[in-house]
């Protein structure tokens, strides 16, 4: 259980932030509207289009995988058809995250690995980067956190080169997920507080405090730990995803456990057990 939890949280979180529905509908709209078409209503063939479908694919992936597939088919078609070659990476980018979300990781990994044996990516560092970020959370999502480490080392790499602030954060919250589930915990440790020091919570950031507290736990500071789950009890920052809350309060109810504090052990198991069964709802909707 644990790691299925702790993987969840720290792997999917700070990769993929869902927007408002409605706003999300609103740019979808705006962007089929600026897609150029000939005069049979055919697209054109050019780069503005193949962008352009590649963000229709990014902006309906929390909604409507049945679009995301084929907005981002259609790029992939005419990136080859033009030979241009950072559109169809973006698009493979996106089909394999397609895979990914669906729990089809084989297929993840085969489409992602295609990417890394074209022979143009190497002039193009960040989506070589984003590529191996991918792979590498395929294999950990799979349960190979030493071969998944590999790829996220090198993916940090890349984007270390291409001096992508963001990502680079994203892909150290990966690492010391590795290096947790690898039971390496001082580093794990040390890489989240690193993570913590640099920004202030957030959506985006909402895994750290968890990370840490799960941390903590392994390393028997109970009072630390329960210290960091609180800080995601307690936010009353923008809209995140309640997995944060599912993750804290079974940690919570381990640590109350412990401590032989019962009936706040069992408040927080079965607020935890009610947050997957509406995660686990809402994801065969999207699914389907």
């Amino acid at each position: 259980m644990r790691s299925a939890f702790i993987l969840s949280v720290a792997i999917f979180l700070v990769l993929f932030v869902p927007k408002n529905s409605y706003s999300q509908q609103q740019e979808a709209d705006s962007l089929y509207q600026s897609l150029q078409r000939n005069a049979p209503g055919n697209l054109l063939p050019d780069t503005s289009n193949i962008n352009t479908l590649n963000d229709l694919a990014t902006n309906y992936r929390y909604t409507d995988m049945d679009s995301l597939l084929k907005y981002v088919e259609l790029a992939q078609q005419l990136a080859e058809d033009i030979g241009y070659s950072k559109g169809y990476f973006e698009s493979l980018y996106l089909r394999g995250w397609y895979h990914f979300y669906k729990g089809e990781y084989r297929k993840s990994l085969e489409v992602s690995n295609s990417g890394l044996a074209h022979p143009d990516i190497f002039n193009f560092p960040e989506k070589e980067a984003l590529l191996n970020q991918l792979i590498g959370t395929s294999y950990a999502s799979q349960g190979d956190y030493h071969l998944g480490l590999n790829y996220f080392l090198r993916a940090l790499e890349l984007y270390r080169q291409v001096d992508k602030d963001i990502d680079e954060f994203q892909i150290l919250n990966n690492i010391g997920v590795s290096y947790f589930q690898l039971e390496d915990y001082e580093r794990a440790l040390e890489i989240f507080e690193e993570l913590d020091s640099l920004r202030t919570l957030s959506s985006q950031s909402i895994s750290l405090p968890v990370n840490l507290g799960f941390i903590n736990y392994e390393l028997g500071n109970l009072d630390e730990a329960e210290k960091q789950l609180m800080r995601i009890i307690n936010y009353e920052g923008e809209e995140f995803d309640q997995r944060a809350i599912g993750l804290s309060t079974y940690k919570l109810g381990q640590i109350y456990l412990q401590r032989n504090q019962y009936p706040l052990a069992l408040e927080n198991f079965n607020r935890s057990i009610e947050v997957y069964d509406q995660y686990e709802k809402n994801l065969k909707k999207y699914n389907h």
